[in-house]
């Protein structure tokens, strides 16, 4: 499925914020050095969305994702 997502720049780091029109099981996001996520494997059901916290002091402008999908 086509998993969309949008980094939002918070005081902690970033909100990374998924959402998919079609299930997407086992969603992971690649490790980033010096990042801890609130979650790191999910599924994301259709037309709903998913916020992930993004601890870091890193700028980052994008995230890769793996899913079993």
């Amino acid at each position: 499925p086509e998993i969309k997502h949008k980094l939002e720049k918070t005081s902690f780091g970033y909100n990374a914020i998924f959402t998919s029109k079609k299930l997407a099981k086992n969603i992971y996001i690649k490790p980033m050095q010096n990042a801890e996520f609130s979650d790191n494997f999910f599924d994301l059901l259709p037309n709903t969305k998913k916020t992930i916290k993004i601890n870091t002091s890193k700028e980052i402008d994008k995230i890769e994702i793996i899913t079993l999908n």
